[in-house]
């Protein structure tokens, strides 16, 4: 299906660019759109839900918006693979975006991961998006990290690696504030 001309220019709340492909708060009347992956490293409430039918819908909110219940940090998604922190599991801080990584999951050995001083994860590091033209479809590629000598050792974690405050969208003056 053909993308709306009118659709093809709402920016990111998140990174403010106009390309690529966005997604929107689902709540009525509701225009806040961001990038899926803008939007994973803001802690936007995307998720898969089942109706009661049995059909699985994605449910897409803004901070606004977002149900009460899904504030629990419990419930956060980390790394790549979005997966729960599991209490005890060695992850990596990013200096970037100060989300938390499996090391695996971004080709590094846990041994190399404890060498490092800092670390940036591969949405970091990514050039930013050439321009093109809204015709064509691009698949993003993202370069693997480079170890940039340093470790954060997530040791001072509770039971889960939290983001700060300040990056999360819509809080305290966030991005996506409305």
């Amino acid at each position: 299906d053909e993308v709306p001309k009118d659709r093809r220019r709402i920016p990111c709340c998140v990174c403010k660019t106009r390309k690529g492909a966005i997604i929107q708060c689902g709540a009525p009347k509701c225009s806040v759109s961001w990038h899926p992956l803008c939007g994973m490293e803001a802690g936007m409430y995307m998720n898969l839900e089942e109706d009661a039918d049995g059909n699985v819908l994605y449910v897409v909110r803004c901070d606004k918006h977002r149900p009460a219940d899904e504030e629990d940090e419990d419930d956060t998604l980390y790394c790549l693979c979005q997966q729960r922190y599991v209490e005890g599991e060695f992850m990596i801080e990013c200096e970037g975006c100060a989300g938390w990584f499996h090391p695996k999951c971004v080709q590094l050995s846990e041994e190399a991961a404890e060498q490092l001083e800092h670390w940036k994860c591969p949405v970091c590091l990514a050039p930013p998006p050439a321009p093109t033209d809204m015709t064509t479809t691009v698949t993003p590629h993202y370069q693997l990290p480079q170890p940039v000598l340093a470790v954060s050792h997530p040791s001072h974690l509770a039971s889960s690696p939290t983001l700060p405050v300040a990056h999360a969208a819509g809080q305290n003056g966030g991005p996506c504030a409305p």
